[in-house]
């Protein structure tokens, strides 16, 4: 269970590499169908503790752009990588 200001048991989707090809139009096609009700994106940039087959966060970034998210925020990982999330323009998070 995850509390976002207040409002308790958020529903989250996962974007499963199998499910679509690795490309910005199917990373946006999920997005924009599949998604579409949710308003944070959660990427973590980098390839280190992957599991294959590994997604382009480039280009989920770039399909998350084109599909009206931004970066609203970024936190340091251990390591090498960073956790970034995105937000849809259409929602109000804060």
């Amino acid at each position: 269970m995850v509390q976002l200001r207040g409002q308790l048991d958020q529903r989250f989707s996962k974007l499963e590499p199998s499910s679509t090809n690795d490309t910005v139009e199917a990373y946006k096609a999920w997005i924009d169908g599949p998604a579409s009700s949710e308003c944070l994106l959660f990427i973590a940039p980098g390839e280190a503790g992957e599991f294959a087959p590994a997604m382009d966060a480039s280009k989920i970034m770039e399909a998350a752009a084109a599909s009206g998210f931004s970066l609203i925020r970024s936190w340091q990982l251990p390591g090498p990588r960073s956790l970034q999330a995105w937000a849809r323009s259409s929602c109000d998070v804060g």
